[in-house]
């Protein structure tokens, strides 16, 4: 699949690498930039083959969907995740759906709404949006 994707091209952008995020890694298209990023280290806005390769084998390859999407939110070698960890994906929500496209005209709800609160249960994490911060 890898090889398919850079058939026509020696290096992708952000949106085309979207079927390698969802098909290969079978991550959530929300988390393409993240995934994008995480590749793209020097931020020059396009990866190679060899730099997904290397990243996908050391990174995710081996690992289950929970574990993959845990290492796209945390800092590396991190044990658990903090609440600015959800920052860039909240991020990604806000520029790309559809139902929040009205916060776009205001920054300082988008901070509130991007307000994450991390609850522990017994049984599992959830993440709570604050709109009152």
């Amino acid at each position: 699949m890898i090889n398919e994707a850079f058939s026509t091209r020696s290096e992708l952008k952000e949106p085309e690498l979207i079927t390698l995020t969802t098909e290969l890694c079978g991550l959530p298209k929300i988390f393409n930039q993240l995934l994008f990023n995480r590749i793209d280290t020097g931020k020059i806005g396009r990866v190679t083959k060899s730099q997904f390769q290397r990243y996908y084998t050391a990174e995710l390859r081996k690992e289950d969907t929970t574990k993959r999407l845990f290492k796209l939110l945390a800092k590396p070698k991190a044990k658990h995740l903090e609440k600015e960890d959800f920052v860039p994906l909240l991020k990604v929500l806000l520029e790309t759906h559809p139902g929040l496209e009205f916060l776009k005209a205001t920054p300082e709800f988008q901070d509130k709404y991007g307000n994450v609160n991390l609850c522990k249960d017994s049984r599992y994490s959830c993440i709570q949006n604050l709109l009152y911060g």
